[in-house]
């Protein structure tokens, strides 16, 4: 296995509610290496999707870091660390946040037109041949309210793509979906895992993703350990 491309420390994080602390994460270590996929797998209210946005960087921690390759993200400013998740990383969430009066190929664009002087053209023939390889070359053209549930959030992975990120984070991709629709989107995330080398986070209730995952573990009152099947 490669060396690690994502390494957290010491990592805690509270909210306040009804006027008193709740502490979420707990002192977490973790890290990842490139190529891996890991699947943290945690009930409800666990604390899963707090620490996978604190590992993507969307979600500042209240203690410890966060490396990135060799860049502790968390030391950069905003602005800088917004610039790298759009660069760096891909996400996929449990609601696909398509925008409705966009096409599928407009929608998996978008992130690249954000970027600085994008070249359209070559953008377009991305997003076309991530479509392909999802499974989506017929619906490019249809709008969201088209598409299936399970169709929407393979656009939604399109979309993850079209910056060729390093890391793929998931929360809860199949959670809003029926059970075969959900059983095709986290076989082809851990396809897109195994065949295009891409290291994929994805926390989970489901655990039907800890079957292929390269490394599973489990999250509970904000503390991680070994996950058992």
């Amino acid at each position: 296995m490669n060396s690690d491309i994502l390494i957290a420390r010491g990592l805690h994080k509270s909210y306040r509610s009804d006027g008193k602390r709740l502490h979420v994460i707990k002192g977490i270590d973790v890290s990842v290496k490139k190529g891996e996929s890991l699947v943290i797998v945690g009930p409800s209210g666990a604390g899963k999707s707090t620490l996978l946005h604190i590992l993507a960087g969307l979600d500042k921690p209240d203690g410890g870091s966060v490396v990135l390759g060799s860049v502790d993200i968390y030391r950069l400013p905003d602005a800088k660390r917004a610039a790298i998740r759009t660069q760096d990383r891909g996400f996929v969430f449990q609601f696909y946040h398509l925008l409705q009066e966009f096409s599928v190929m407009e929608n998996v664009m978008l992130p690249g037109l954000m970027r600085r002087r994008p070249d359209t053209a070559k953008l377009r023939q991305t997003a076309g041949d991530i479509l392909y390889k999802v499974g989506l070359k017929d619906r490019m053209k249809h709008r969201p309210a088209e598409l299936s549930g399970g169709e929407q959030q393979r656009v939604a992975i399109a979309r993850a793509l079209i910056n060729s990120p390093n890391i793929l984070f998931c929360d809860e991709p199949t959670g809003n979906l029926d059970s075969k629709s959900g059983e095709a989107v986290y076989r082809l995330i851990f396809d897109l895992n195994k065949k295009e080398g891409i290291t994929v986070i994805v926390v989970t209730h489901q655990k039907y993703f800890t079957e292929v995952a390269t490394r599973c573990l489990g999250i509970k009152d904000g503390l991680l350990s070994d996950y058992m099947l």
